[in-house]
């Protein structure tokens, strides 16, 4: 002979005992399915079982942690434009059409400024009769 384990509750309307084998109050538990007590109230579990809130609670957290990574994905490749039009400007000439053949690194940023900087002073004192920059001539002198 088989045993049932039943689940004991009440009726939120009328307040009448509920009793329910305990694998169909789990299943209803699960589903949010509907029943009816004895005296023809409609029922169902609304509540989510442990499951199901750790579920929604976890897309919850990807939601948020996926909305924070394209705000940082955007903010990125703001900065990054911008950069690259800086980077732009650091190379040209402000007197003529004259652009610095050096190339800035992704990486080693300083030192390809640096570069196009020393460039731009030479061509600058070159092409057009500026004076070199006291420190560039001290530099020069040390060489």
């Amino acid at each position: 002979m088989m045993a049932y384990n039943d689940v004991n509750f009440t009726c939120c309307v009328c307040g009448i005992a509920i009793t329910m084998p305990e694998g169909l109050y789990q299943q209803r538990v699960t589903d949010h399915g509907e029943f009816y007590c004895v005296n023809g109230h409609r029922q169902r579990f609304t509540q989510k079982d442990k499951k199901e809130q750790e579920i929604a609670r976890l897309r919850e957290e990807v939601r948020a942690r996926d909305s924070l990574i394209e705000t940082f994905r955007s903010e990125a490749n703001e900065l990054w434009d911008e950069r690259e039009g800086l980077i732009a400007l650091l190379r040209e000439c402000p007197l003529c059409d004259w652009r610095s053949s050096k190339r800035i690194p992704r990486g080693g940023v300083r030192a390809g400024v640096e570069r196009v900087h020393q460039q731009l002073v030479d061509h600058l004192a070159h092409d057009h009769g500026l004076p070199v920059p006291q420190e560039q001539r001290l530099l020069e002198a040390g060489a």
